[in-house]
């Protein structure tokens, strides 16, 4: 390299050196004007915040700022940089950090461009020069610029600037607004910290009375704050606001009932905020209401208008026109009907709302407006809609009302009554004879106005049913069955039920149907009846066999009425036998099946003990044809009611009813064939057996109850065990979950445990399930529960396992956690399976006694009507004498007294278990159950009909009649006290309504009774001593009507019907008149026991509609209409 290009590199690195340097200083300068200028600026600030300056002073604070900003950026900026630095100064400044160098650096600088004369000068000054380069080549001339000063002085600058950025987040309004006072003082700004107030909600509108919360937030200094305000022209008022708890700088205060335009303003210390004003508008409202019908042709009702009240109770299909008066002007009203898009409404006169709707079912509404001030009427009213519907005709057969026997000779008449609210349009009797196909018979219909019908097309099916009637509301017709014209003979039975159609247009005609009776063709004057009309009684076997038929009659009507709560595709089908979804449809007609079953089986045992004597008498077997075809019928019907198929069980079931009527006629040729053999002895060991058999058949169904309800008390204990397994397991498995590392055989060990009981709760839902299913004899209440039970039993056992393989899979706090969380869900279910069950075992007690209660009515209504057929028998001997007919009646009649006293035997027997069960589990109810058999044993009622059984059977008919009355009132009495234990039992408020309600109807009746012979006796004067002893039997009657009467009290009160009850019991005391001082004022006892009914009456209709509502939501639906149908109903629940 020449020693020119080395002195110039050597430059070259000096020359990096002075801008560094340089660099430095200006960088230096510049920390110094940031960190002093905010210094001067927070000073200020600060100068401010503490003493507020004037806008001069701050004027000169500003001009003293930026002159200061000058000053510094000359002094620490512009000067430092721009002060000459020479080669010389940075080559010293060098020399300086490394002394090494020996002022060699400065030599060869300041002598190494000059020109030499002298050559020996020259060499010298070019060594120096090389000496140097190679002494600095190693050395790094920057690090001689020191910038401990820079960094210094930066970071003074970026704590300056942390401190304003912190201040910006913490005060950002108060910084600028302190900025805003310093850099523009010309402007009119308050002080920092001057008090501010942030008032809400300012200027308002409100509605009249209601209350208005001020709100007010405080900036700058905090003081308190008072609020000052008047309404209208009263003078101001001046309150201190309250602090609130949430925010420090937040007060409060509420005006309340401002009904007045109100002014307020609020000041703390010298600060002051504007006048507000809150001005108050009137709430749009609803003033006057009223609804215009217009009801559907077919009704024939004549438009009405219903004034005052908004509340719409019309027929389905009925116009109903809304016309609401406002208290205001209106901009916008809607009419809101429940689960509908909002409906506008048209506004006249602006105060004047009109809207039409259509009744179609039960909802509510709203008539939301908003005023032209633009308010809205926040909480309008709720008014109701009650869509009537139109009732299916009403259909009774009131002739001859009953299932009757006739011989193919008589002629039978029969009455139908048809009513309905609108009109009945046609009416129909269907008959049918040896099952054939149903008949249409003519009916002789009751005059009425005829209003023609509205026309079918022609062909209709409707149209050709029964007789058009026109719009009569009620209609009567008759018709005789001439049976001597029928292809019958004895042992046929002829079926017939009456229908009706109304006159409904708009959605079709709605059928009605009646009762389905029974007219069994008997024999006429044939020897065998001869024998049992002079016997006076019939044989145990007919006895046992008539006894399969009522069952049959009884299997054929549930079924039956099943059949006919199917809807009609056709018609809106409407049967009074409907009780609930598709679900209890089923269940039901399968418990017809095993009815139907059930009686398969007792017949069957009746053909074997039959064969078995006749082989004995060597009589052909033949004679049982009628028996197995009746066995083989009920096979049929069976297996069509188990498919669901009604329709197709009832032509097999009916078949079964006709052969066991041939059978029962089969009966005492059979008896008497025996009789006729070398061993007349078999018809006499056959009729004991038979009464053997019936009462093992008795017997053997209340032992079935009884260890069917000994099996849900075990299976009930059964799963307490397990619940109390499950919980310490449960327990187990949480406390478990806490360990870090729970023990492998732990985990193992309660995994047993839970599979333990998971098979257990399975095989006891798989018991429980096969006892709802597969026991006829069990109702369909407690046969629910069972199932229910089962399906809560069988998903704790699904939680039990998944909890038992979570646990046996992963030995880890997750696993056990899960498996807690299983047994926690199983333990759930457990107890609403014990729930379930305990509702079972009570529901048999319950059920017992219900049946024991419908039993003595039966009873007492077949009472009743033999003590009305021994009247008409001794009225009508009287008048014509005895004859042979008369005698065979009066020998049914005392046989059927004598079947009564059986019957009485047997219910005695089930009131006894009955009230055995009841002792320990309701000892009130079991109180009425011991009187109702204390009764039946104090008034004798069993040697009561022996005693007119044993008349009957002697023609002697006037002292049967009193023995058969003197068994009506003591039957009664035990009907009160089974009543009041069914009361005293029920579980739910519904069963005690309907129980309650039993009650009142029945002494209503004895009310309406008591009254009219009071009435009758009131004109005999002087009263002989027979009316004398009556009117003591009267009065000992009210009297235990009281004592009866105040059973009910705490019925009353846990419906809140107290009043109600207390002004018919003081009815029954307030005494009236002096000939009758010791009896009520009947006209207000019946009018506040109806009173009483009603109110009843109304409750329980709201139970039920609940409980519909929850049933039929359990429908099955299509999965694509399952959230609709969720919805509709949850609306409809709240």
């Amino acid at each position: 390299m020449s020693e020119n290009s080395t002195l110039q590199e050597l430059r070259r690195r000096v020359a990096e050196v002075r801008r560094v340097w340089k660099r430095t200083i200006f960088f230096t300068g510049c920390a110094v004007v940031l960190f002093s200028l905010i210094a001067i600026l927070l000073s200020e600030i600060i100068i401010d915040l503490l003493m507020p300056l004037p806008m001069v002073v701050r004027a000169i604070l500003l001009a003293g700022v930026v002159a200061s900003f000058g000053y510094l950026v000359y002094r620490f900026i512009i000067k430092p940089v721009r002060k000459r630095l020479t080669e010389q100064d940075v080559a010293l400044h060098i020399e300086q950090h490394y002394t090494d160098l020996e002022d060699r650096l400065v030599s060869s600088l300041q002598f190494g461009d000059q020109e030499q004369e002298d050559e020996i000068a020259s060499h010298l000054i070019n060594r120096l020069v090389a000496d140097t380069v190679e002494k600095t080549q190693e050395l790094d001339f920057k690090k001689t610029v020191s910038k401990k000063r820079l960094q210094d002085y930066w970071g003074i600058a970026f704590l300056a600037i942390a401190v304003i950025i912190v201040s910006v987040f913490i005060f950002p309004s108060q910084l600028n607004q302190a900025l805003s006072r310093i850099l523009s003082p010309w402007e009119k700004t308050k002080p920092v910290m001057a008090t501010e107030f942030t008032v809400s909600p300012g200027n308002a509108k409100i509605l009249s009375g209601q209350n208005q919360l001020i709100d007010v937030k405080v900036s700058g200094r905090l003081v308190p704050v008072a609020l000052h305000y008047k309404q209208g022209e009263s003078d101001w008022q001046e309150v201190d606001m309250l602090p609130d708890a949430q925010e420090k700088r937040k007060f409060t205060y509420e005006l309340f009932n401002i009904t007045q335009t109100l002014q307020y303003y609020v000041t703390g210390r010298n600060a002051k905020s504007e006048i507000y004003t809150v001005n108050v508008y009137e709430m749009p409202k609803i003033t006057q209401i009223d609804v215009s019908y217009t009801y559907p042709e077919y009704t024939k009702l004549k438009p009405i208008v219903q004034q005052g009240t908004g509340d719409i109770r019309a027929v389905v299909g009925t116009t109903a026109q809304i016309r609401a008066t406002t208290n205001k002007g209106i901009a916008e009203a809607t009419l809101n009907l429940e689960g509908k898009e909002p409906k506008s409404m048209a506004i006249t006169d602006g105060r004047t709302l009109t809207s039409d709707l259509t009744v179609l079912e039960d909802a509510k509404y709203t008539i939301n407006v908003i005023c032209v001030d633009g308010f809205k009427n926040e909480y309008p009213t709720e008014y109701t809609i009650t869509a009537l519907k139109d009732e299916a005709p009403k259909v009774v057969i009131t002739k001859p009302g009953r299932d009757i026997k006739a011989t193919k000779v008589e002629e039978v008449d029969v009455v139908v009554e048809a009513t309905d609210d609108f009109g009945v349009a046609s009416v129909d009797l269907k008959y049918s004879i040896k099952m054939g196909e149903e008949t249409s018979a003519a009916l002789e219909l009751s005059k009425s106005p005829q209003i023609p019908l509205p026309p079918f097309p022609k062909g209709d099916a409707l149209y050709q049913r029964g007789e058009p009637v026109g719009d009569a509301k009620k209609v009567s017709g008759t018709h005789t069955f001439f049976l001597e014209e029928m292809d019958i003979e004895p042992g046929d039975v002829i079926t017939y039920h009456a229908e009706a159609l109304d006159n409904n247009t708009r959605s079709g005609p709605s059928r009605g149907v009646s009762e389905i009776y029974f007219i069994e063709i008997r024999p006429f004057k044939e020897r065998f009846e001869e024998m049992n009309a002079q016997s006076g009684g019939s044989s145990p076997t007919s006895d046992l066999l008539s006894g399969l038929i009522a069952e049959q009659k009884r299997i054929i009507r549930e079924t039956w009425k099943l059949d006919n709560s199917r809807p009609s595709p056709m018609t809106n089908t409407h049967s009074p036998f409907i009780k609930g979804g598709r679900g209890d449809f089923e269940f039901d007609v399968k418990k017809q099946g095993d009815a139907q079953t059930k009686l398969r089986d007792k017949l069957q045992k009746v053909i074997s003990e039959i064969s078995s004597f006749m082989r004995t008498g060597v009589i052909e077997p033949k004679a049982l044809n009628n028996f197995e075809s009746a066995a083989d019928e009920m096979d049929n019907a069976s297996d069509e009611l188990f498919a669901i198929k009604t329709s197709a069980a009832l032509p097999h079931q009916q078949k079964a009813l006709e052969y066991l009527n041939k059978a029962l006629l089969d009966i005492p040729k059979i008896l008497l064939r025996m009789q006729q053999s070398f061993n007349p002895q078999i018809a006499e060991n056959l009729e004991l057996n038979m009464e053997n058999l019936r009462s093992q058949l008795e017997n053997r169904e209340n032992l079935l109850d009884e260890r069917m309800h000994q099996q849900t008390k075990e299976m009930l204990e059964q799963a307490r065990d397990m619940l109390e397994q499950q919980q310490q397991l449960t327990q187990q498995s949480r406390e478990m979950s806490r360990e870090s590392q729970p023990s492998p055989q732990q985990m193992n060990q309660m995994s047993q445990q839970e599979s333990q009981l998971s098979q257990q709760a399975s095989r006891l839902s798989q018991r429980l399930e096969n006892m709802a299913q597969n026991s006829s004899s069990m109702s369909p209440e407690p046969a629910r529960e069972m199932e229910q039970a089962a399906q809560q039993m069988q998903s704790a056992s699904q939680n039990l396992k998944e909890g038992s393989q979570q646990s046996r899979q992963e030995i880890q706090r997750e696993a056990l956690q899960m498996s807690a969380a299983k047994g926690a869900k199983a333990e759930e279910n457990l107890q609403k399976a014990i729930e379930e069950l305990e509702k079972a075992s009570a529901s048999f007690t319950a059920e017992a006694l219900k049946d024991a209660t419908q039993r003595l009515q039966r009873m007492m209504a077949q009472q009743e009507r033999l003590k009305q057929e021994t009247e008409q028998l001794q009225q009508r001997s009287q008048r014509d004498g005895m004859n042979a007919e008369d005698r065979r009646e009066a020998s049914r009649m005392s046989t059927e007294q004598r079947q009564m006293r059986n019957n009485l035997n047997r219910l005695q027997r089930d009131l006894e278990n009955v009230d055995r069960n009841l002792r320990s589990s309701s000892p009130e109810a079991s109180k009425h159950v011991e009187r109702a058999l204390e009764k039946m044993r104090q008034d004798e009622v069993k040697q009561d009909m022996t005693a007119a059984q044993r008349n009957l059977q002697w023609r002697n008919l006037q002292f049967a009649k009193w023995k058969q009355e003197e068994i009506l009132d003591s039957l009664s009495d035990m009907e009160d006290e089974l009543q009041a234990a069914r009361t005293k039992l029920a579980t739910t408020e519904e069963e005690r309504l309907e129980n309650a309600l039993e009650q009142l109807a029945k002494w209503e009746e004895k009310l309406e009774d008591i009254r009219r012979e009071m009435e009758a006796l009131k004109d005999q004067k002087p009263l002989t001593e027979e009316q004398q002893q009556r009117l003591q039997e009267l009065a000992q009657q009210q009297s235990e009507l009281r004592e009866r009467a105040e059973q009910m009290r705490e019925l009353a009160d846990s419906l809140n019907m107290s009043d109600q009850w207390r002004d018919w019991t003081r009815a029954m005391r307030n005494w009236r008149g002096r000939w009758n001082s010791r009896f009520a004022d009947y006209d207000m006892a019946l009018r506040n026991l109806n009173v009483l009914r009603r109110a009843m009456e109304e409750q329980l209709d709201l139970i039920q509609e609940k409980k519909r509502l929850a049933q039929v939501r359990q429908e099955d639906v299509p999965p694509e209409y399952r959230p609709l149908v969720d919805s509709y109903y949850e609306s409809l629940s709240e």
